[in-house]
């Protein structure tokens, strides 16, 4: 069984390995973000709920339910 400061050394070495992962993967986040600004050819999906028909949404708690409310 290992003693305190063995369990603490390797906990503390795990803890070191993931933010080194977690900073390599910033780095490689910010690369990608830099080349897609220049190719500027990245197409935003978060505007597709503007694109939609809203109105059939109120009030409706499903896809699959009918609409509580009727217009």
């Amino acid at each position: 069984m290992l003693t305190y400061e063995q369990q603490t050394e390797k906990l503390l070495s795990k803890r070191q390995a993931v933010l080194d992962r977690i900073e390599s993967d910033k780095a490689e986040i910010e690369k990608i973000n830099a080349k897609l600004k220049q190719e500027s050819t990245a197409e935003s999906d978060t505007d597709t709920a503007q694109n939609s028909d809203e109105s059939e949404l109120i009030g409706q708690t499903s896809f699959f339910d009918e609409k509580p409310f009727k217009d």
